[in-house]
Parts: C-alpha cells; sequence; structure tokens
C-alpha cells in the first residue's frame, strides 16, 4: 500500500543579506567549512529533513 503522509511546500532559504546566490553557492561553502552549514526542518523522517539530508548526500557535503 502507498499512502500520502505529508504535504507541503519544499524552499530552500536564506536570508537576503546571505552571500547565497545560488544552490552552488551554498554546496561550495558547506565543503569548504570546516564546521559545514546548519539547517532547520520541521521534524526528524519528514520530507523536509529527508530532503535537507538527500541534499547533503548528493552533493557530497561531509555532514558534521
Amino acid at each position: 500500500m502507498i499512502a500520502l503522509i505529508e504535504r507541503g511546500p519544499l524552499l530552500l532559504l536564506v536570508r537576503p543579506d546571505s552571500p547565497y546566490r545560488t544552490v552552488a553557492d551554498l554546496i561550495r561553502s558547506a565543503k569548504a567549512s570546516p564546521t559545514g552549514l546548519t539547517y532547520g526542518s520541521s521534524g526528524a523522517g519528514g520530507a523536509h529533513h529527508l530532503c535537507g539530508a538527500q541534499l547533503i548526500r548528493a552533493s557530497g557535503i561531509e555532514p558534521s
């Protein structure tokens, strides 16, 4: 059985005064930073959390 368990927008947002203008900028910075970057989500296992984890995996960012 397949069921819809969550529905909501998936957004990647940064502050307007952030140096990031593209996703590539964000990934480049995360890879260069020894402490990485942080992100927030609605909770472990939710779509937002899993998309953040997938971005980390797909981009090759080392999780901290």
